[in-house]
């Protein structure tokens, strides 16, 4: 039920992106298709604010077009842990909405917009993580072959925002 009136809210505030049938700005358009592409890296993930980092090598292809972002990837940890990791966003009226795929607790929804060469997004969990159904994911684009990919959330205890996931990426040959 909890999931249910996240979502809920999460469309009442930044709209349905199935409806939205506008397409991006010039300038969004330029920003996205630098992200096209396929990328490589490795970074640290916590599964909760307190728990200690793992390490993770990372790939992940991304497809861009006008009006949508599609990232796809699989991360791993101690050589034998695999997790895919996906996450489509609509971009309509300089505003990106979508689902994140490879939370514990099933789909999140995304919601945000882009301010330079960074795109932060607040999540909706589809269900309790950290105390509350509610993060940040910041998707950064830092020059033309370098990405990072930072989810951060309230610690619960201190009340401290701190960072969960923190993926560096960098583009690959199309070999």
């Amino acid at each position: 039920m909890r999931s249910l009136i996240v979502l809920s809210l999460v469309f009442l505030i930044y709209g349905n992106p199935i409806q939205r049938v506008s397409t991006a700005s010039a300038g969004e358009d330029d920003f996205i298709n630098t992200l096209t592409g396929k990328w490589q890296g490795s970074g640290i993930v916590k599964v909760k604010t307190t728990a200690p980092g793992i390490a993770v090598d990372c790939k992940f292809r991304s497809i861009a077009d006008e009006q949508s972002l599609s990232l796809d990837g699989i991360c791993r940890a101690f050589v034998v842990i695999t997790k895919r990791i996906s996450a489509e966003l609509v971009i309509a009226n300089g505003r990106y909405s979508g689902v994140y795929r490879g939370a514990r607790t099933g789909p999140a929804t995304l919601g945000g917009s882009r301010e330079g060469n960074d795109v932060a997004l607040k999540i909706g969990w589809a269900g309790i993580v950290n105390g509350d159904q509610m993060a940040q994911m910041n998707i950064q684009r830092r020059g033309a072959n370098q990405l990072v990919l930072e989810i951060s959330d309230t610690d619960p205890e201190s009340g401290q925002v701190l960072t969960t996931s923190r993926i560096e990426l960098m583009r690959r040959s199309t070999n």
